[in-house]
């Protein structure tokens, strides 16, 4: 079983690293739908999102097969 358990998307706001907080930048300006696809495609067995203090990104994939919240 093969599942990535660090994945970011356009709802993780609010960055860990200091540059990106400085910069007022988000961690991720990808779409839930678009990582979902990328990692299937990778051989991932489930895929989740682990954005920054928010379910909102696996929200969005909740209803594709093999994902996990």
């Amino acid at each position: 079983m093969k599942i990535d358990l660090h994945v970011h998307s356009r709802f993780s706001r609010r960055p860990s690293e200091w540059i990106l907080k400085k910069l007022g930048c988000p961690e991720s300006f990808t779409d839930p739908v678009h990582l979902y696809n990328a990692a299937k495609k990778r051989g991932m067995s489930l895929v989740t999102l682990t954005d920054h203090n928010t379910i909102e990104g696996c929200l969005e994939i909740a209803n594709l097969p093999d994902t996990f919240i």
